[in-house]
């Protein structure tokens, strides 16, 4: 039996120098942790003009810092906070990852973990069903989390000052028939999110799939993530509403007591 080689990525056919630039001055960071114009200049091949240049770039999006007046520049807070967002987000997964699966084993439905971008909710993880016709992973993805069970879950933990400034305009954008048309509309199902504890999506993303969410939350109480379980509206419809969110909220529970136990929040 022999195996493939994976394909190395190809070098696009006109690479923009100013961006290689960049992103090899990214790579130095990664080896030390204080960069000179004098030290990017002989590594990069450039002249000092230029990486004067491409540093002060780095300072003014917040990437870098100088040191006072020296001519020394060390990771800024832009940089710290790609970092810490992108290991808050491992952190999540690998904390909710074995309740997840437990999930899905107990309903057969597609489960995944989400969070809030802004006015979007993206997938991060998930555990497909072994049904032929399921929700399929949308790992990866970000859709308005206004169009979603697992947005409208995050969404009702904040507040109505806060909706508004995600969603500034009455008229949403909508995906579906079934799709909130307006914020009017949104804040009347959050306040109904929050009675309840779970959220649902009814044909809102995509039609002829349902869907039930409710949050996970770290040990301040606050709601990093949310789970989702989706599937077919025809089979979702067969179970009783109440024994799929109780499912649901004990998953959340458990994954819940896991991040505050198991791992570091994230500010």
């Amino acid at each position: 039996m022999t195996t493939r080689k994976k394909a190395e990525p190809e070098a696009p056919l006109y690479p923009v120098h100013s961006v290689a630039n960049a992103l090899a001055l990214l790579r130095m960071l990664r080896d030390r942790p204080n960069l000179r114009v004098v030290e990017v200049s002989r590594d990069l091949h450039i002249s000092p003009s230029t990486a004067h240049r491409l540093l002060s770039m780095f300072v003014l999006e917040g990437f870098l810092r100088q040191e006072g007046r020296r001519a020394v520049y060390t990771i800024g807070p832009v940089l710290v906070d790609i970092a810490t967002s992108i290991f808050g987000q491992l952190t999540i997964e690998s904390a909710i990852r074995p309740h997840l699966m437990d999930l899905v084993g107990k309903i057969n439905e597609t489960a995944h973990v989400c969070v809030l971008s802004g006015g979007n909710v993206t997938f991060l993880d998930c555990v497909e069903s072994s049904h032929g016709i399921r929700a399929v992973s949308r790992v990866g993805r970000s859709i308005p989390a206004y169009a979603t069970a697992s947005g409208k879950a995050l969404l009702a933990e904040l507040s109505v000052r806060d909706i508004e400034n995600l969603f500034p305009h009455e008229d949403l954008k909508r995906l579906t028939r079934k799709t909130l048309q307006t914020r009017s509309s949104l804040l009347a199902e959050l306040r109904r999110i929050r009675e309840r504890g779970y959220a649902t999506n009814a044909e809102e993303s995509e039609l002829d799939f349902a869907a039930f969410a409710c949050v996970v939350r770290d040990a301040a109480g606050l709601a990093r993530a949310s789970i989702v379980i989706a599937g077919p509206t025809s089979r979702l419809k067969r179970y009783e509403a109440g024994s799929v969110a109780g499912a649901l909220k004990s998953a959340c529970a458990a994954a819940s007591a896991g991040l505050s136990q198991g791992a570091p929040t994230v500010p």
